[in-house]
């Protein structure tokens, strides 16, 4: 698998967890699961279905940049480790975390599929339990620095801005900052990563903690995507434009259906536009829960054909 898949990945499980956000008490919260989860696996098959069976074909994700996984969790509901693997079983590699005594995340290690360390990730923490540092090693016990980034908040414990270094001891120049409600909701941060790619990103809330949207937009002040949730935190449509190399707009509909007892149905239509010409996909997807309220087996049905599946083995503690 391409490192730079799992690169990518690692930017998702840091951000999720990063200062820059303070919306979940723990990963458990994060990845929206229920109970005192112990570990989750989850297998990806490209299926048929024959009657009222879901026939599995081979062990295949139906996107390109999906790997299988392995999550364990300590009994704090965070993260201990994360083993990556591909459709034929091969072993990709895992991230390893470590925390402090108040299950702040200090350390979080990628070590390859030979049992190699090939990049460090050290995070540093104030006495309120606020990301101070964060460093990227590239190798094992200290190797050369990729960056370095630091964090400053203001009087109630809002971040209001990072700042980033690619050398050691060169002044960090600002990477981002954000802006908050008199409720302490996050209502607007910008990206300055890259002038010219920078992004604005824009929230408004149902009520306290209640997103309702978030709307980003690029340099030129151009919205580039909306998000709409709802009440209860499932997203009821996504709109995205884009104009290189073509002129491309799309909008997605969810509709959330409960079928029965622990089945549950997500209907979502795709809108499109390229250039002139203009496509609507359709597409279903079935949910079956567990006992706890956690989905054990979701199946992607195209044009009314089950195609793909994920299946989840859920232990607790």
């Amino acid at each position: 698998m391409n490192f730079k898949i799992i690169l990518g990945l690692f930017a998702i499980l840091v951000l999720s967890s990063s200062a820059d956000t303070k919306e979940y008490k723990n990963h458990l919260e994060k990845d929206g699961l229920k109970g005192k989860v112990k570990s989750v696996e989850e297998i990806s098959y490209k299926v048929r279905k024959e009657g009222d069976e879901v026939i599995k074909i081979e062990r295949k994700s139906e996107y390109a940049n999906r790997t299988d996984s392995f999550i364990s969790f300590n009994e704090a509901g965070n993260y201990t480790e994360i083993k990556f693997y591909n459709p034929d079983q091969s072993f990709i590699g895992k991230y390893e975390y470590t925390y402090d005594d108040a299950q702040n995340n200090t350390r979080i290690k990628w070590i390859n599929k030979d049992g190699n360390v090939e990049q460090e990730h050290h995070f540093k923490y104030d006495r309120r339990g606020n990301r101070t540092e964060y460093k990227v090693y590239y190798t094992k016990d200290g190797g050369p620095v990729f960056f370095t980034e630091f964090y400053k908040y203001d009087k109630k414990d809002n971040l209001l801005e990072v700042s980033r270094t690619y050398k050691e001891g060169r002044k960090a120049s600002v990477e981002k900052t954000y802006q908050y409600n008199k409720q302490g909701d996050k209502t607007e941060f910008i990206d300055h990563a890259n002038k010219e790619e920078s992004r604005r990103y824009e929230y408004s809330y149902h009520s306290k903690g209640v997103k309702r949207k978030e709307t980003v937009y690029d340099s030129k002040g151009k919205k580039k995507s909306e998000t709409n949730y709802d009440p209860d935190g499932r997203i009821l449509s996504i709109y995205s434009y884009s104009d290189f190399p073509l002129k491309r707009e799309t909008n997605t509909i969810y509709d959330y259906i409960t079928i029965v007892g622990k089945k549950r149905l997500l209907r979502t239509s795709l809108y499109e536009k390229v250039e002139d010409r203009r496509m609507t996909i359709r597409s279903m997807t079935g949910y079956v829960n567990d006992d706890k309220g956690n989905w054990k087996a979701k199946t992607t049905y195209i044009k009314g054909k089950a195609r793909y599946r994920i299946e989840r083995t859920i232990k607790y503690y």
